[in-house]
């Protein structure tokens, strides 16, 4: 394992672990509450949107917090296909299995146009050059792309964001792994 890459592998452990249970799912995503509220508002993602979202992991905490504050339907997809179980499973438990579906993908894979409006990106997702610029090719006009960046002191341990594009709006976030959600929106490149 790298060893600037620790803090992914212990999220993922912890993840797994707590994917069986719940309340304790419930309880660790928590914090990312406000995270989710902010960037629902930012991507200005409403009921009507179909949103993809890469990297779910075990605990897929973002697509539980958009369906539980928009009522909109998520496609939630991670490269693990471990991790895909277990979230299957966990969403199975929770009731959220009819409006959020677990899919075994990369967000470098070619994606069908119709399956989203709005994507948010994990910050542990990667590499973030090649999904941004799938996103774009693939999302169609009009899509809103939503990334995690690190913040400066845990820059090390993910997967950076390209200089260009430029994102076209940003909200800071209260998270110590980073610090940042900007938006990207194909009808701006």
């Amino acid at each position: 394992m790298a060893e600037n890459k620790i803090i992914q592998f212990t999220t993922q452990k912890i993840e797994n672990l707590i994917s069986y249970i719940p309340f304790l799912a419930r309880l660790y995503s928590s914090p990312y509450q406000k995270v989710v509220k902010k960037e629902i508002e930012l991507g200005d993602i409403t009921h009507k949107d179909r949103i993809l979202n890469v990297g779910c992991g075990a605990v897929p905490f973002t697509a539980i917090h958009i369906v539980k504050y928009t009522g909109a339907e998520v496609i939630a997809i991670d490269h693990d296909s471990n991790a895909v179980q277990k979230a299957r499973t966990l969403l199975a438990k929770t009731g959220y299995d009819k409006k959020i579906k677990v899919q075994l993908k990369s967000g470098e894979e070619n994606l069908n146009t119709d399956d989203f409006s709005a994507a948010v990106v994990a910050l542990q997702a990667s590499p973030k050059t090649e999904i941004l610029n799938n996103l774009l090719q693939y999302g169609g006009k009009g899509v809103r792309i939503i990334f995690r960046k690190a913040s400066p002191n845990f820059s090390g341990q993910y997967d950076g964001l390209p200089e260009n594009p430029r994102p076209d709006k940003q909200v800071q976030q209260s998270m110590k792994t980073f610090d940042t959600s900007v938006l990207y929106t194909s009808a701006a490149l």
